[in-house]
C-alpha cells in the first residue's frame, strides 16, 4: 500500500479459522478504501495464519504481523507499535463490520476532530443485517450525557465500536495491560478506554458524536481463547481471599445503583448484561471468601435486596447464568464452590453450567438471542 491509510482496523488472531472469513469479509467489503488492517498472529496453531496470509498477498489493505502467543493484550500492543493510520479502531476475530462503519466513522471524525466518535453495535444478526440499509444519522453529546442513557457503564468499555487517535495514545505511551484479562475478559479493555479519555479530555466528559446504529456485529458465543497465553492456561492460580468482600461489594453495588434507574429490569439486557454479570460473580466471590476465612454465611448479601434483584434481571431477561440457579436454590457451598471451579477454568464447571442448561429450558445465553 503506497498511500498512508487514514485508518487501522487491529485485529488480533488466534486459532480462528473457524470466524476469519466472517470478521476478514466484513472488512474486505468496506465502502471506505482507505484503512489498513493489521492482523496479528498469537501463535496460532490451525489454519489461522495461512488464511492472513493468503489476504496479506491479494489485498495490500491487510498486513500479517506474527508473535508467539502472548494473549489478546499482547496481540493489540503489537499492533499499536506498527500500526500507520492517524486513526485505529479494533474488530475481534469472530465478528463483523458493517459495509460502510469506516466510511461513516470518518465522516464524522473528519466533521468533529476534536470529539470521541462512537457506534452501535448489536448481537442481533437480523438488526445487523437491517443496519446496512440505513443512512448515517448521529447526533453530537457527551459522555456524561451517554452515561445517563447507557447507565450500566458499558459504553465506556467496548472498544471496537469507536475511534482512537494514534498521535494521543503515543503521546501518552498507552498499552493494553498485559496482566489483565485473565479473569475479567473486560479488563484491560476497561482500563485502556479510562486512560485513552484521561489522556484526550483531561478536563473530564469527553464530547461525543454518536450514531446509534448497530455498525459492528458481537457475535453472541464471543468465547475466543486469545485472552489468556498459553502459559496461562497451564498455571491458572485463585486469588487470595478478601476479609469482608461481601460487606465491601454489596457497598460498591448500593453505591453503582444509585446513578442507575430504580428497576434493574427496565435497562435493555444489551446494555446491562455486563454489570448483570459483574456482580453475581462478585457475590459468588464474596462467599467463597466467606467460607475460605471462615468468617460465616454474609446473611446480608444472601439474604438482602441486591442478590434478589440481580436473580430477578436474569429470570426476567432470561438469560442463562451458572450461578442462577444454585442461588435460588440456596446451594451457598456450591456456589462458592462454582466460583472456584470457574476461576481454575476447571471440568466440573463446564459440566455444572451444562447440567444447569437442561435445567433451564427455553433460556438465552446472552442478549440480544
Amino acid at each position: 500500500m503506497n498511500e498512508q491509510p487514514l485508518v487501522s482496523v487491529i485485529l488480533p488472531v488466534y486459532n480462528g479459522e473457524a470466524w476469519l472469513e466472517r470478521s476478514l469479509g466484513s472488512l474486505r467489503a468496506q465502502t471506505y478504501p482507505n484503512f489498513e488492517c493489521v492482523m496479528v498472529n498469537d501463535g496460532s496453531t490451525d489454519g489461522s495464519r495461512a488464511i492472513c496470509a493468503a489476504l496479506a498477498e491479494q489485498d495490500p489493505r491487510f498486513r500479517l504481523v506474527d508473535k508467539e502467543n502472548g494473549g489478546v493484550s499482547s496481540a493489540r500492543n503489537a499492533a499499536l507499535a506498527v500500526l500507520r493510520g492517524e486513526w485505529f479502531t479494533f474488530c475481534d476475530q469472530d465478528d463483523a463490520m458493517d459495509p460502510h462503519s469506516l466510511e461513516y466513522a470518518v465522516a464524522m471524525q473528519t466533521a468533529y476532530p476534536d470529539r470521541l466518535v462512537m457506534w452501535g453495535y448489536t448481537r442481533d444478526a437480523a438488526d445487523f443485517a437491517a443496519a446496512a440499509e440505513k443512512p448515517l444519522e448521529y447526533e453530537l453529546t457527551d459522555g456524561a450525557s451517554m452515561l445517563r442513557r447507557h447507565p450500566c457503564g458499558s459504553i465506556f468499555v467496548t472498544i471496537w465500536n469507536k475511534l482512537f487517535q494514534t498521535a494521543a495514545v503515543r503521546a501518552a505511551g498507552l498499552r493494553f495491560d498485559e496482566t489483565l484479562g485473565k479473569r475479567d475478559n473486560l479488563g484491560e479493555d476497561k482500563l485502556f478506554m479510562e486512560q485513552y479519555l484521561a489522556a484526550r479530555w483531561p478536563e473530564g466528559s469527553p464530547p461525543m458524536v454518536y450514531a446509534a446504529t448497530p455498525r459492528y456485529f458481537h457475535y453472541p458465543d464471543n468465547r475466543t481463547s486469545i485472552t489468556r497465553t498459553a502459559t496461562q492456561r497451564l498455571e491458572l492460580t485463585l486469588p487470595d481471599p478478601e476479609p469482608a468482600y461481601a460487606d465491601f461489594i454489596l457497598k460498591e453495588y448500593r453505591s453503582v445503583r444509585t446513578e442507575m434507574p430504580p428497576r434493574l429490569t427496565d435497562i435493555p439486557p444489551l446494555e446491562s448484561i455486563a454489570f448483570a454479570r459483574h456482580y453475581t460473580r462478585c457475590f459468588a466471590f464474596g462467599l467463597w471468601c466467606a467460607e475460605q476465612l471462615g468468617e460465616g454465611l454474609p446473611r446480608p448479601l444472601t439474604d438482602g435486596p441486591e442478590l434478589a434483584e440481580l436473580l430477578d434481571w436474569w429470570k426476567h431477561n432470561r438469560i442463562f447464568n451458572p450461578y442462577y440457579l444454585p442461588y435460588r436454590l440456596r446451594a451457598w457451598r456450591f456456589a462458592a464452590r462454582l466460583y472456584q471451579w470457574d476461576e481454575l477454568k476447571q471440568a466440573p464447571f463446564f459440566w455444572a453450567c451444562r447440567l444447569f442448561r437442561l435445567l433451564l429450558p427455553g433460556w438465552k445465553k446472552n442478549a440480544g438471542e
